[in-house]
């Protein structure tokens, strides 16, 4: 399993956003990116899909949608999809708040030594 010990990396969250619901699940993991910034880590936020507003409602913070055709069908997919938009990154930890993804999920990701 890899460590977190340098800030030469960056710190990805995954967060269920869109529809009406979400918005604890969305400020919660940008209350946290923030708080990560001032320690000089970056943070991507990822959710389904990226909504005009949500620049202006948590600003400061880096928005992907993980969707920008389709929708979340589920957490296998979504775990296969995520993984080749986070690919290009030097992702050692993601941050998941979604009740959607359980640890089969997680486990797909520290199948690839990425701390969930």
């Amino acid at each position: 399993m890899s460590t977190v010990t340098d800030n030469h990396f960056e710190i990805h969250f995954r967060a269920n956003f869109g529809c009406g619901l979400g918005i604890g699940h969305l400020s919660r993991c940008c209350w946290i990116a923030g708080a990560l910034r001032r320690y000089g880590y970056n943070s991507i936020l990822w959710v389904d899909n990226v909504t005009e507003d949500l620049a202006s409602m948590f600003p400061g913070s880096e928005f992907r949608a993980v969707y920008t055709d389709g929708y979340f069908i589920d957490e296998k997919t979504d775990a296969i999809k995520f993984s080749k938009l986070i690919c290009n990154y030097p992702v050692k930890l993601i941050f998941v708040d979604d009740y959607r993804l359980t640890e089969k999920w997680e486990g797909f990701f520290r199948n690839k030594n990425i701390s969930v």
